[in-house]
């Protein structure tokens, strides 16, 4: 796995959408008391895709060996980065860019799918970036290409994966 860069997340309240960039390690918190953990993937038309980690600690840090030792919590999300990380809207919740690590095999989630169009006109796009035409039965078991704002990635994180986070 490649190196991790981290920083105190007293040091960068915000993070500019443009310098967002794959492979940065964020930190979510709802209540100062819980932290999550994720990684940005990939940039998308609509946000970014990101990826949960089953980690949840007190303090807003992360080592090398936890992020290894890590699971996912579910499949890859898209979230709102610029409400969340750039501008802040939604007060109910804080998101930090707190670290960097490259990520050393982007082909690993070329099947991971997302689903925009219109009946009889369905696409998928991965996190990749690749568009392929489906079928209105293939459709129906794809997420929405629909970015995640703090209040729905919560409901998401609770009702569709049951984490109870």
């Amino acid at each position: 796995m490649k190196e991790l860069k981290t920083w105190k997340w007293e040091d960068k309240e915000r993070t500019m959408l443009r310098k967002i960039s794959v492979g940065d390690i964020f930190c979510l918190t709802k209540d100062n008391s819980n932290h999550h953990f994720g990684k940005i993937l990939s940039k998308m038309i609509v946000g970014h895709a990101v990826e949960i980690l089953n980690i949840t600690k007190d303090s807003p840090s992360i080592t090398q060996q936890e992020l290894e030792q890590s699971a996912l919590a579910g499949r890859p999300l898209l979230l709102d980065s610029y409400a969340l990380f750039d501008k802040k809207i939604d007060k109910d919740g804080d998101w930090r860019i707190i670290g960097h690590q490259e990520i050393s095999s982007p082909e690993s989630y070329r099947n991971y799918y997302f689903l925009y169009g219109t009946h009889n006109n369905w696409k998928k796009v991965n996190i990749l970036n690749e568009e392929v035409e489906i079928s209105n039965t293939e459709a129906l078991t794809l997420p929405l290409l629909k970015a995640l704002s703090n209040h729905r990635f919560w409901e998401t994180i609770n009702e569709e994966l049951k984490l109870n986070w």
